[in-house]
Protein backbone atom coordinates (compact mmCIF):
# COMPACT_ATOMS: atom_id res chain seq x y z
CA UNK A 1 0.00 0.00 0.00
CA UNK A 2 1.04 3.23 -0.62
CA UNK A 3 2.14 5.80 1.90
CA UNK A 4 0.59 9.39 2.63
CA UNK A 5 4.29 10.58 2.88
CA UNK A 6 4.70 9.30 -0.44
CA UNK A 7 2.29 12.29 -2.28
CA UNK A 8 3.17 15.83 -1.25
CA UNK A 9 -1.20 16.76 -1.76
CA UNK A 10 -1.32 13.30 0.97
CA UNK A 11 0.83 14.40 3.12
CA UNK A 12 -0.32 17.74 3.49
CA UNK A 13 -4.22 16.50 4.14
CA UNK A 14 -3.45 13.11 5.71
CA UNK A 15 -4.83 14.41 8.64
CA UNK A 16 -8.32 13.46 6.94
CA UNK A 17 -6.93 10.24 6.39
CA UNK A 18 -5.18 9.37 9.75
CA UNK A 19 -5.85 12.10 12.21
CA UNK A 20 -1.95 12.69 12.17
CA UNK A 21 -0.77 15.89 13.36
CA UNK A 22 -0.49 18.67 10.49
CA UNK A 23 2.89 20.28 9.84
CA UNK A 24 2.50 23.60 11.35
CA UNK A 25 1.60 25.75 7.73
CA UNK A 26 -1.08 23.20 6.93
CA UNK A 27 -4.10 25.05 5.68
CA UNK A 28 -5.95 26.06 8.90
CA UNK A 29 -9.09 23.54 8.33
CA UNK A 30 -6.80 20.66 8.70
CA UNK A 31 -5.61 21.79 12.21
CA UNK A 32 -9.52 21.99 12.91
CA UNK A 33 -9.52 18.70 12.74
CA UNK A 34 -6.53 18.31 15.03
CA UNK A 35 -7.54 20.77 17.47
CA UNK A 36 -11.57 18.82 18.03
CA UNK A 37 -9.58 15.36 18.29
CA UNK A 38 -6.54 16.57 20.60
CA UNK A 39 -9.51 18.33 22.91
CA UNK A 40 -11.21 14.79 22.38
CA UNK A 41 -8.73 12.61 23.84
CA UNK A 42 -6.70 14.80 26.23
CA UNK A 43 -10.56 15.65 27.37
CA UNK A 44 -9.60 19.44 27.70
CA UNK A 45 -10.62 22.70 25.77
CA UNK A 46 -8.80 23.96 22.41
CA UNK A 47 -9.45 27.21 20.35
CA UNK A 48 -12.47 27.80 18.12
CA UNK A 49 -11.00 27.10 14.83
CA UNK A 50 -14.60 28.21 11.89
CA UNK A 51 -12.60 26.31 8.85
CA UNK A 52 -14.51 23.61 7.51
CA UNK A 53 -15.93 22.23 3.92
CA UNK A 54 -18.83 20.01 2.81
CA UNK A 55 -18.74 16.48 2.20
CA UNK A 56 -18.09 16.73 -1.33
CA UNK A 57 -14.44 18.30 0.02
CA UNK A 58 -13.91 14.44 0.77
CA UNK A 59 -14.33 12.95 -2.61
CA UNK A 60 -12.16 15.93 -4.25
CA UNK A 61 -9.20 15.15 -2.07
CA UNK A 62 -10.06 11.18 -2.53
CA UNK A 63 -9.73 12.12 -6.25
CA UNK A 64 -6.95 14.71 -6.18
CA UNK A 65 -4.88 12.60 -3.64
CA UNK A 66 -5.50 9.47 -5.65
CA UNK A 67 -5.99 7.43 -2.54
CA UNK A 68 -8.93 5.95 -3.33
CA UNK A 69 -8.36 3.51 -0.51
CA UNK A 70 -10.19 6.19 1.44
CA UNK A 71 -13.02 7.15 -0.34
CA UNK A 72 -15.65 5.68 2.39
CA UNK A 73 -18.87 6.89 4.11
CA UNK A 74 -17.99 6.05 7.68
CA UNK A 75 -14.78 6.52 9.73
CA UNK A 76 -15.03 3.00 10.93
CA UNK A 77 -13.88 1.87 7.40
CA UNK A 78 -10.51 3.49 7.79
CA UNK A 79 -9.25 0.70 10.33
CA UNK A 80 -8.88 -1.27 6.74
CA UNK A 81 -6.47 1.50 5.22
CA UNK A 82 -5.12 3.22 7.84
CA UNK A 83 -3.86 1.56 11.03
CA UNK A 84 -2.62 4.51 12.98
CA UNK A 85 -3.09 5.14 16.52
CA UNK A 86 -5.78 7.95 16.33
CA UNK A 87 -8.03 6.43 13.77
CA UNK A 88 -7.55 3.52 16.53
CA UNK A 89 -9.07 5.86 19.12
CA UNK A 90 -11.70 7.62 17.27
CA UNK A 91 -13.16 3.83 16.52
CA UNK A 92 -12.94 3.33 19.81
CA UNK A 93 -14.78 6.13 20.90
CA UNK A 94 -17.12 5.34 18.19
CA UNK A 95 -18.08 1.54 19.58
CA UNK A 96 -18.37 2.60 22.93
CA UNK A 97 -20.38 5.99 21.75
CA UNK A 98 -23.32 5.30 24.23
CA UNK A 99 -21.43 5.17 26.92
CA UNK A 100 -19.55 8.29 26.28
CA UNK A 101 -20.26 11.32 28.57
CA UNK A 102 -22.43 13.85 27.03
CA UNK A 103 -19.21 16.24 26.11
CA UNK A 104 -16.94 13.44 25.02
CA UNK A 105 -19.84 12.65 22.02
CA UNK A 106 -20.23 16.05 21.44
CA UNK A 107 -16.02 16.07 20.61
CA UNK A 108 -16.22 12.92 18.70
CA UNK A 109 -18.96 14.43 16.62
CA UNK A 110 -17.28 17.49 16.17
CA UNK A 111 -14.13 15.18 14.99
CA UNK A 112 -16.83 13.44 12.08
CA UNK A 113 -18.02 16.93 11.21
CA UNK A 114 -14.40 18.26 10.36
CA UNK A 115 -13.26 14.85 8.57
CA UNK A 116 -15.90 15.95 6.34
CA UNK A 117 -18.91 13.00 7.73
CA UNK A 118 -20.93 15.02 8.26
CA UNK A 119 -23.78 12.58 7.53
CA UNK A 120 -22.23 9.76 10.17
CA UNK A 121 -22.50 13.05 12.90
CA UNK A 122 -25.69 14.02 11.65
CA UNK A 123 -27.19 10.38 12.06
CA UNK A 124 -25.69 9.86 15.61
CA UNK A 125 -27.15 13.12 17.17
CA UNK A 126 -30.88 12.70 15.89
CA UNK A 127 -33.37 13.03 18.45
CA UNK A 128 -30.34 14.38 20.88
CA UNK A 129 -32.30 17.82 21.56
CA UNK A 130 -35.55 19.26 21.18
CA UNK A 131 -35.53 23.11 19.27
CA UNK A 132 -39.12 23.31 21.20
CA UNK A 133 -38.19 24.08 24.62
CA UNK A 134 -35.09 25.81 26.64
CA UNK A 135 -31.60 24.22 26.34
CA UNK A 136 -28.91 23.72 28.45
CA UNK A 137 -25.29 24.03 27.24
CA UNK A 138 -24.86 20.71 26.32
CA UNK A 139 -28.30 19.71 24.06
CA UNK A 140 -27.49 23.57 22.40
CA UNK A 141 -24.06 22.31 21.52
CA UNK A 142 -25.41 19.00 20.39
CA UNK A 143 -28.39 21.17 18.73
CA UNK A 144 -25.74 23.33 16.87
CA UNK A 145 -23.47 20.48 15.80
CA UNK A 146 -26.55 19.00 14.29
CA UNK A 147 -27.93 21.12 12.87
CA UNK A 148 -24.42 22.51 11.35
CA UNK A 149 -23.83 19.33 9.75
CA UNK A 150 -27.02 18.98 7.75
CA UNK A 151 -26.45 22.27 6.21
CA UNK A 152 -22.51 21.49 5.78
CA UNK A 153 -24.48 18.60 3.42
CA UNK A 154 -27.24 20.52 2.65
CA UNK A 155 -24.83 23.06 0.61
CA UNK A 156 -23.74 20.09 -1.56
CA UNK A 157 -27.33 18.54 -1.88
CA UNK A 158 -30.68 20.47 -1.10
CA UNK A 159 -32.63 17.27 -1.12
CA UNK A 160 -31.12 17.17 2.00
CA UNK A 161 -33.53 18.40 5.05
CA UNK A 162 -32.62 21.51 6.39
CA UNK A 163 -34.33 25.05 7.67
CA UNK A 164 -32.45 27.78 8.41
CA UNK A 165 -35.50 28.21 11.49
CA UNK A 166 -33.03 25.40 13.20
CA UNK A 167 -30.83 28.04 13.63
CA UNK A 168 -33.09 30.97 14.45
CA UNK A 169 -34.51 28.35 17.16
CA UNK A 170 -30.94 27.60 18.84
CA UNK A 171 -30.38 31.19 19.01
CA UNK A 172 -34.09 32.05 20.86
CA UNK A 173 -34.01 28.75 22.64
CA UNK A 174 -30.15 27.84 23.83
CA UNK A 175 -27.91 28.68 26.79
CA UNK A 176 -25.15 31.35 26.75
CA UNK A 177 -22.30 30.52 25.14
CA UNK A 178 -20.29 30.27 21.40
CA UNK A 179 -23.01 27.53 20.05
CA UNK A 180 -25.74 30.38 20.92
CA UNK A 181 -23.71 32.51 19.31
CA UNK A 182 -22.33 30.65 16.45
CA UNK A 183 -26.10 29.97 15.73
CA UNK A 184 -27.26 33.19 15.35
CA UNK A 185 -23.91 34.26 13.28
CA UNK A 186 -24.85 31.89 10.78
CA UNK A 187 -28.78 32.95 10.59
CA UNK A 188 -27.03 36.67 9.71
CA UNK A 189 -24.48 34.94 6.98
CA UNK A 190 -26.69 33.06 5.55
CA UNK A 191 -29.62 35.94 5.18
CA UNK A 192 -26.61 37.58 3.56
CA UNK A 193 -24.67 34.87 1.32
CA UNK A 194 -27.84 32.99 0.17
CA UNK A 195 -31.00 35.15 0.56
CA UNK A 196 -29.55 38.25 -0.24
CA UNK A 197 -31.53 39.69 2.56
CA UNK A 198 -30.52 42.75 4.06
CA UNK A 199 -33.81 43.36 6.45
CA UNK A 200 -33.59 39.79 7.84
CA UNK A 201 -29.86 40.32 8.27
CA UNK A 202 -29.81 43.50 9.83
CA UNK A 203 -32.47 42.84 12.46
CA UNK A 204 -30.22 39.15 13.49
CA UNK A 205 -26.96 41.12 13.24
CA UNK A 206 -28.48 43.30 16.09
CA UNK A 207 -29.21 40.26 17.99
CA UNK A 208 -26.19 38.68 17.18
CA UNK A 209 -24.62 41.81 19.31
CA UNK A 210 -26.99 41.11 21.85
CA UNK A 211 -26.28 37.40 22.24
CA UNK A 212 -22.45 38.47 22.50
CA UNK A 213 -22.96 40.81 25.23
CA UNK A 214 -24.95 38.33 27.37
CA UNK A 215 -22.29 35.15 26.74
CA UNK A 216 -19.47 37.35 28.24
CA UNK A 217 -19.21 35.88 31.49
CA UNK A 218 -19.42 32.01 29.50
CA UNK A 219 -16.59 32.88 27.37
CA UNK A 220 -12.88 33.12 27.95
CA UNK A 221 -10.96 36.38 26.58
CA UNK A 222 -9.96 34.74 23.42
CA UNK A 223 -12.95 33.30 22.28
CA UNK A 224 -14.49 36.76 22.91
CA UNK A 225 -12.58 38.60 21.51
CA UNK A 226 -12.43 36.21 18.34
CA UNK A 227 -16.57 36.34 18.04
CA UNK A 228 -16.67 40.45 18.31
CA UNK A 229 -13.67 40.01 15.38
CA UNK A 230 -16.10 38.03 13.55
CA UNK A 231 -19.35 40.24 14.79
CA UNK A 232 -17.57 43.38 12.79
CA UNK A 233 -16.37 41.26 9.66
CA UNK A 234 -20.30 40.15 8.56
CA UNK A 235 -21.29 43.52 9.97
CA UNK A 236 -19.48 44.83 6.78
CA UNK A 237 -21.19 43.27 4.41
CA UNK A 238 -24.83 44.99 5.65
CA UNK A 239 -23.59 48.42 4.72
CA UNK A 240 -21.93 46.91 1.05
CA UNK A 241 -25.60 45.83 0.77
CA UNK A 242 -26.29 49.55 0.95
CA UNK A 243 -23.59 50.50 -0.86
CA UNK A 244 -22.44 52.24 2.11
CA UNK A 245 -18.58 52.09 1.39
CA UNK A 246 -17.24 54.24 4.53
CA UNK A 247 -19.62 52.47 6.96
CA UNK A 248 -18.32 48.90 5.06
CA UNK A 249 -14.12 49.83 5.95
CA UNK A 250 -14.93 50.95 9.41
CA UNK A 251 -16.89 47.47 10.44
CA UNK A 252 -13.93 45.96 8.69
CA UNK A 253 -10.99 47.79 10.14
CA UNK A 254 -12.93 46.94 13.85
CA UNK A 255 -12.68 43.62 12.43
CA UNK A 256 -8.94 43.53 11.38
CA UNK A 257 -7.81 45.32 15.24
CA UNK A 258 -9.84 42.62 17.15
CA UNK A 259 -7.74 39.74 15.27
CA UNK A 260 -4.57 41.02 15.61
CA UNK A 261 -5.18 41.41 19.04
CA UNK A 262 -5.67 38.17 20.09
CA UNK A 263 -3.17 36.18 22.18
CA UNK A 264 -0.54 34.39 20.02
CA UNK A 265 1.76 33.25 22.89
CA UNK A 266 1.82 29.90 22.34
CA UNK A 267 1.44 27.86 19.17
CA UNK A 268 -1.97 26.68 19.43
CA UNK A 269 -2.88 30.11 20.34
CA UNK A 270 -1.19 31.71 17.15
CA UNK A 271 -2.28 28.41 15.01
CA UNK A 272 -6.18 30.07 16.14
CA UNK A 273 -5.71 33.49 16.03
CA UNK A 274 -4.03 33.64 12.27
CA UNK A 275 -7.20 31.68 11.73
CA UNK A 276 -9.72 34.47 12.58
CA UNK A 277 -7.14 37.01 10.90
CA UNK A 278 -7.80 34.52 7.29
CA UNK A 279 -11.32 35.31 6.74
CA UNK A 280 -10.68 38.99 7.72
CA UNK A 281 -7.81 39.83 5.26
CA UNK A 282 -10.00 37.59 2.70
CA UNK A 283 -13.12 39.96 3.55
CA UNK A 284 -10.83 42.76 3.02
CA UNK A 285 -9.71 41.82 0.24
CA UNK A 286 -12.61 41.79 -1.52
CA UNK A 287 -13.32 45.18 -0.27
CA UNK A 288 -10.41 46.95 -1.63
CA UNK A 289 -11.92 45.32 -4.73
CA UNK A 290 -15.07 46.49 -4.92
CA UNK A 291 -13.60 49.82 -4.22
CA UNK A 292 -11.34 49.84 -7.48
CA UNK A 293 -8.24 49.79 -5.46
CA UNK A 294 -6.61 46.86 -7.11
CA UNK A 295 -2.95 47.97 -5.15
CA UNK A 296 -4.29 47.73 -1.46
CA UNK A 297 -6.20 44.50 -2.93
CA UNK A 298 -2.92 42.59 -3.99
CA UNK A 299 -0.96 43.86 -0.47
CA UNK A 300 -3.73 42.24 1.43
CA UNK A 301 -4.25 38.90 -0.10
CA UNK A 302 0.08 39.11 -0.27
CA UNK A 303 0.10 39.26 3.04
CA UNK A 304 -2.56 35.78 3.37
CA UNK A 305 -0.28 34.00 1.29
CA UNK A 306 2.72 34.40 4.24
CA UNK A 307 -0.63 33.95 6.99
CA UNK A 308 -1.38 30.55 5.61
CA UNK A 309 0.79 29.83 2.28
CA UNK A 310 -0.27 25.92 1.74
CA UNK A 311 -4.01 27.35 1.44
CA UNK A 312 -5.22 27.25 -2.58
CA UNK A 313 -7.90 29.34 -1.71
CA UNK A 314 -5.39 31.79 -0.71
CA UNK A 315 -4.10 31.51 -4.44
CA UNK A 316 -7.02 31.27 -6.41
CA UNK A 317 -7.63 34.50 -4.86
CA UNK A 318 -4.18 36.50 -5.53
CA UNK A 319 -4.69 35.08 -8.95
CA UNK A 320 -8.04 37.07 -9.48
CA UNK A 321 -6.60 40.27 -8.48
CA UNK A 322 -3.93 39.51 -10.90
CA UNK A 323 -6.60 39.45 -13.17
CA UNK A 324 -7.84 42.56 -12.32
CA UNK A 325 -5.14 44.41 -12.44
CA UNK A 326 -4.79 42.90 -15.94
CA UNK A 327 -1.26 40.65 -14.49
CA UNK A 328 -2.12 37.58 -16.54
CA UNK A 329 1.33 36.02 -15.98
CA UNK A 330 1.48 36.97 -12.37
CA UNK A 331 -2.11 35.38 -12.05
CA UNK A 332 -1.04 32.28 -14.07
CA UNK A 333 1.67 31.62 -12.27
CA UNK A 334 -0.70 31.84 -8.85
CA UNK A 335 -3.18 29.30 -10.29
CA UNK A 336 -0.91 27.04 -11.12
CA UNK A 337 0.23 27.40 -7.55
CA UNK A 338 -3.16 26.66 -6.54
CA UNK A 339 -4.06 23.69 -8.99
CA UNK A 340 -0.84 22.11 -7.28
CA UNK A 341 -1.83 22.55 -3.46
CA UNK A 342 -5.91 22.23 -3.98
CA UNK A 343 -8.34 20.72 -2.71
CA UNK A 344 -10.33 22.93 -2.86
CA UNK A 345 -10.63 24.78 -6.36
CA UNK A 346 -8.43 22.45 -8.10
CA UNK A 347 -10.98 22.30 -11.20
CA UNK A 348 -11.26 26.15 -10.74
CA UNK A 349 -7.58 26.54 -11.32
CA UNK A 350 -7.22 24.71 -14.10
CA UNK A 351 -9.92 26.83 -16.02
CA UNK A 352 -8.63 29.92 -14.77
CA UNK A 353 -5.32 28.76 -16.13
CA UNK A 354 -6.98 28.18 -19.94
CA UNK A 355 -8.12 31.34 -18.94
CA UNK A 356 -5.22 33.39 -18.42
CA UNK A 357 -3.43 31.03 -21.44
CA UNK A 358 -5.94 32.49 -24.00
CA UNK A 359 -5.49 35.64 -22.20
CA UNK A 360 -1.49 35.06 -23.22
CA UNK A 361 -2.34 34.11 -26.73
CA UNK A 362 -1.21 30.14 -26.39
CA UNK A 363 -4.51 28.62 -27.29
CA UNK A 364 -3.24 25.44 -28.09
CA UNK A 365 -2.27 25.18 -23.66
CA UNK A 366 -5.68 26.73 -22.77
CA UNK A 367 -7.49 23.70 -24.48
CA UNK A 368 -5.37 21.52 -22.50
CA UNK A 369 -6.26 23.71 -19.25
CA UNK A 370 -9.69 23.16 -20.00
CA UNK A 371 -9.49 19.21 -20.68
CA UNK A 372 -8.02 19.33 -17.50
CA UNK A 373 -10.85 21.41 -15.79
CA UNK A 374 -13.38 18.97 -17.42
CA UNK A 375 -11.46 15.86 -16.49
CA UNK A 376 -11.81 16.79 -12.78
CA UNK A 377 -15.40 18.07 -13.08
CA UNK A 378 -17.26 16.58 -15.74
CA UNK A 379 -20.15 19.23 -15.45
CA UNK A 380 -18.25 22.20 -15.52
CA UNK A 381 -20.35 23.72 -18.34
CA UNK A 382 -17.87 27.23 -18.41
CA UNK A 383 -14.62 25.08 -19.12
CA UNK A 384 -16.83 22.83 -21.93
CA UNK A 385 -17.80 26.61 -23.43
CA UNK A 386 -14.59 27.67 -23.33
CA UNK A 387 -13.12 24.26 -24.60
CA UNK A 388 -15.59 24.73 -27.94
CA UNK A 389 -14.35 27.90 -28.69
CA UNK A 390 -10.34 27.64 -28.49
CA UNK A 391 -10.61 23.66 -30.61
CA UNK A 392 -12.69 26.00 -33.05
CA UNK A 393 -10.48 28.41 -33.32
CA UNK A 394 -7.41 25.72 -33.55
CA UNK A 395 -9.25 23.50 -36.21
CA UNK A 396 -9.34 20.71 -33.93
CA UNK A 397 -12.35 18.71 -34.89
CA UNK A 398 -12.30 15.79 -33.08
CA UNK A 399 -11.97 17.82 -29.48
CA UNK A 400 -14.56 20.42 -30.84
CA UNK A 401 -17.38 17.69 -31.89
CA UNK A 402 -16.38 16.00 -28.47
CA UNK A 403 -16.95 19.39 -26.75
CA UNK A 404 -19.87 20.60 -28.26
CA UNK A 405 -21.79 16.76 -27.67
CA UNK A 406 -20.44 17.21 -24.01
CA UNK A 407 -22.05 20.86 -23.64
CA UNK A 408 -24.90 20.03 -25.34
CA UNK A 409 -25.39 16.84 -22.65
CA UNK A 410 -24.50 19.28 -19.80
CA UNK A 411 -27.32 21.75 -21.21
CA UNK A 412 -29.75 19.07 -20.58
CA UNK A 413 -28.55 18.26 -17.66
CA UNK A 414 -28.85 22.05 -16.29
CA UNK A 415 -32.23 21.73 -17.50
CA UNK A 416 -33.56 19.12 -15.77
CA UNK A 417 -31.98 20.93 -12.60
CA UNK A 418 -30.01 17.96 -11.53
CA UNK A 419 -26.72 19.99 -10.84
CA UNK A 420 -25.98 19.70 -7.20
CA UNK A 421 -23.60 22.50 -6.96
CA UNK A 422 -21.74 24.73 -9.38
CA UNK A 423 -18.17 26.29 -9.02
CA UNK A 424 -17.76 30.00 -9.14
CA UNK A 425 -15.03 31.43 -11.76
CA UNK A 426 -14.03 34.76 -13.76
CA UNK A 427 -14.17 34.80 -17.18
CA UNK A 428 -11.56 37.19 -18.88
CA UNK A 429 -12.93 38.71 -22.21
CA UNK A 430 -11.72 37.81 -24.72
CA UNK A 431 -10.46 40.98 -26.18
CA UNK A 432 -8.42 41.98 -23.10
CA UNK A 433 -5.36 39.44 -24.61
CA UNK A 434 -5.74 40.81 -28.58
Amino acid sequence: MRLLSSSFRAHLFQTYFNLSAPETDAPFHVHGIDFCFRALVEGRVYPHIQASFNPSFRESLVRDTGFFEFDIVDPIQSLDVSQSDQVKQLATYLDNFADLTEIQKIRVGWVLSKMCFQPVTARLFDGAYQLSEPMTPLETSAAFLHCYSRYRMHVDDPAVPYSIDEFKAISERGADGIDRIDATYQVVVQSVKHAGDHETASAWQERHRTIIDEAMDALDPFTLTFVNSRYHRVGGFLPQMRQDSASMVAEMERAEALANELDRSTEVLRIAADEVLFPVIESRTKEALWNGDTELALSRIQRLTRISPNDSRVWLQLGEVHIERDEFEQALKAYRHAAELAPPGREIAWFMIGQCLEALDDLHQAGDAYLAALSLDPQAISAAEALVEVSKQLGQQTICSWATEHLNTLDAIKQRGVFKRQWAHQHIPRETGS
